[in-house]
This record gives C-alpha cells, sequence and structure tokens, in this order.
C-alpha cells in the first residue's frame, strides 16, 4: 500500500511539472525579452539599440525576434536574432534552452544569413544563472579591403546571472591563425 501511495505522489509531481512548468518558463521569457523594449542596453556604454520585434509564446517551446543596431561608422549594422525558446525545465539543471540565430539585415529590411556559420546557444540555469556558448567551427572570410579572417574550432562561452557581469572564456584552436591580410605591399 505504501509503495503505491510513493507512486502516485511521484506521479502526480511529474505530471504536474511536466503540465505547469513550461507554460510558466514561456512566461517568464517573454517578460525577460519584453524589457529589452524598455530598457534597452541604456545601461551599455557601446553604441547599440535593440528591440523585440516579435513574441510567439507556446507551452512547450517559443519564438522571439530580436533586433540589434550597432552604430559604429557611417552605415550602422543591422542583426536580427531569433531564439528558439526550448521551455521544458530539466529540474536542478536548467529551466529552457535557447538556440539563438543570427542574420544581416540590409536597408530594405532584407534577413541574409552571416558569412559565416555560428552555433550559439543559452541554457537558463536552474539557479539563477546564464551559461551561453558562441561557436564557429571553421571561420574563412574576406572583405573587399583585404581583411581576412581564418580560425577553426572557436568557442566563446559567457557564464553569469542576470544583472551581473559575465565571465567570458575563449578558445581557438592553436594552428589557426585569426587575421591574415590578403594584399602585401613591399617597398
Amino acid at each position: 500500500m505504501k509503495r503505491s501511495q510513493i507512486a502516485i505522489a511521484v506521479s502526480v509531481v511529474v505530471l504536474a511539472w511536466v503540465a505547469v512548468v513550461p507554460g510558466l518558463v514561456g512566461m517568464r521569457a517573454e517578460a525577460e525579452l519584453g524589457k529589452i523594449d524598455q530598457d534597452g542596453l541604456s545601461t551599455s556604454s557601446l553604441p547599440i539599440s535593440a528591440k523585440l520585434a516579435s513574441f510567439q509564446r507556446g507551452w512547450f517551446s517559443s519564438t522571439a525576434k530580436t533586433e540589434y543596431a550597432i552604430s559604429m561608422g557611417a552605415q550602422p549594422i543591422r542583426l536580427a536574432v531569433t531564439h528558439q525558446i526550448n521551455q521544458f525545465a530539466i529540474p536542478f539543471y536548467r529551466w529552457a534552452k535557447i538556440t539563438h540565430t543570427i542574420a544581416l539585415v540590409d536597408d530594405k529590411g532584407v534577413e541574409t544569413p552571416l558569412p559565416v556559420k555560428l552555433d550559439a546557444s543559452t541554457d537558463k540555469l536552474f539557479f539563477g544563472g546564464l551559461s551561453t556558448n558562441v561557436a564557429a567551427p571553421e571561420i574563412n572570410w574576406q572583405n573587399q579591403e583585404g581583411l581576412h579572417i581564418v580560425g577553426k574550432n572557436l568557442n566563446l562561452n559567457f557564464h553569469g546571472k542576470s544583472g551581473e557581469t559575465q565571465n567570458t572564456n575563449s578558445t581557438c584552436h592553436p594552428s589557426a591563425p585569426l587575421l591574415r591580410p590578403l594584399r602585401s605591399t613591399s617597398i
């Protein structure tokens, strides 16, 4: 009799977790991303503006899009970041896993993929922390002015809590130079 009562209690807790928590995580994610419109990056000294363009909340997953404008130079760089939010919480590990897709936006509002492949994701950890990873398996990019960026196995990891300064770790394949000029001039 006691085993069946324990099994029933455990089943009720698991069912309640699966039925209720993802919806709460979605509401919280929407509220946090909504702060971008209210706060923007007002505490930042960087010339970046941000806004939440859309948020579609579901029970187990949601999709959001944020838009950024980086004012460096004559023409601002505009980015659109699509966030796929997996709201299925894993007890004592994470509340949500967010996969980020970054695109460039031209003057007409047309999105194009970045010239390099980036894998970006964030875990919203169970006890209030964040863990963001941005990885580039291989970069080989060059522009018309002669800048050439080459690298393999690049990783940036950000760890911290919301509202606090983030710790950053980066790794790069040791045999891969990051910057290399396309043209060299001799005198």
